[in-house]
């Protein structure tokens, strides 16, 4: 199974973060709700859901290839829970 993260994540309609993925050559994407935003490092809860992500991306995206490899995509889409941040 091989993973790609690409670029730009967008801010969603929701509050949270959607961030596009190739998964073997399959364009996909990753969607890490508001409340994970929230939770993913309560030292840096910064006010723009857009903000915290860049400044977690690194521990979001290993949460959102956890959650891939689960086979949890419905849709080709991923949704990310504060339940996926604990490795």
């Amino acid at each position: 199974m091989t993973i790609e993260f690409l670029a730009p994540s967008v801010a969603g309609e929701d509050g949270g973060v959607s961030l596009p993925a190739v998964l073997d050559g399959q364009t996909i994407v990753c969607h890490f709700t508001v409340e994970t935003l929230r939770d993913v490092n309560q030292r840096t809860r910064l006010s723009a859901a857009i903000n915290q992500y860049m400044a977690n991306a690194a521990k979001l995206k290993a949460a959102a290839e956890r959650v891939i490899r689960a086979g949890r995509i419905e849709n080709d889409q991923v949704v990310v829970l504060p339940g996926d941040l604990r490795a």
